[in-house]
């Protein structure tokens, strides 16, 4: 994995969930762990769409459970 996206993708994660960077793991779970709401997915799913180009909706994001599937549908975006 490409450390340098990583990271990019993980400051966007703290930033729209409003977590310190260091709390998010593979593990993290978007509803327990990070507060996911529906309005946090409209906006991670923009913000998703420019930093890595991949077109993402709220609706994809809503059945992605862990952190762990969100990096997976962006594995080839992080290679």
């Amino acid at each position: 994995m490409n450390n340098e996206k990583l990271s990019r993708l993980n400051d966007v994660l703290a930033e729209v969930f409003e977590v310190e960077k260091d709390s998010i793991s593979y593990e993290s779970r978007f509803v327990e762990d990070l507060n996911a709401n529906s309005m946090k997915r409209v906006v991670i799913a923009a913000e998703l769409e420019v930093l890595s180009g991949i077109s993402f909706t709220p609706a994809k994001i809503k059945f992605m459970k862990t952190v762990s599937e969100l990096y997976t549908a962006l594995k080839d975006w992080l290679e």
